[in-house]
């Protein structure tokens, strides 16, 4: 899928939820988080790699804002770098040129949450990654736990998986810790 295409679907399924339904606020989350992204490096990357790392990192903010049930759904954007590599040239001089890269990509999905305010809960969402090197539509799952705290408050941390459906298909990997806030229902 073209990420034209799937942030096109993505606007679509938005304008159409909010007109079948009034928005109401629910809860807002936001989360910051360290992985691994899983794909074959050398193939993406194409040339002679000196120094690489595949871990990720970044974060992103969720709003909730209907409810269907069990389920509560809404939107997400966030940004993460997902990896880093080096590259090495012998250009003929005595010193050869490097270059850093870190790919990285902002998210914008459509995801929904079931569970209790408090305790476990499992998390799903549809939508793509986009940037400078990397843009593809993307699925996502995750299962986490949230703790409660006073006044509507809570920590929340995930286990999140994303495959991400580019030049190739990644596996993000992430473990986050977040800040939840959420109205009495």
């Amino acid at each position: 899928m073209q990420p034209r295409l799937s942030f096109t679907l993505l606007l679509f399924l938005v304008g159409l939820s909010a007109f079948s339904q009034e928005f109401k606020f629910i809860r807002a989350e936001a989360y910051y988080g360290y992985g691994y992204t899983g794909f074959d490096i050398d193939e993406w990357v194409g040339s002679t790699l000196f120094e690489w790392d595949q871990a990720n990192y970044g974060g992103h903010a969720q709003v909730f804002f209907f409810e269907f049930g069990p389920l509560d759904a809404g939107l997400q954007i966030g940004y993460q770098t997902l990896f880093w590599y080096e590259t090495r040239r012998d250009a003929g001089f005595t010193t050869p040129i490097f270059r850093q890269f870190s790919p990285g990509a902002t998210q914008i999905m459509l995801v929904g949450q079931v569970g209790p305010d408090t305790g476990w809960f499992g998390e799903f969402g549809l939508g793509g990654y986009t940037g400078e090197t990397i843009s593809g539509a993307a699925l996502s799952g995750a299962g986490g736990y949230r703790f409660g705290l006073p006044s509507g408050f809570g920590i929340p941390i995930k286990a999140r998986v994303d495959a991400l459906f580019a030049e190739q298909t990644f596996a993000v990997t992430t473990l986050f810790v977040g800040v939840s806030y959420q109205l009495d229902r």
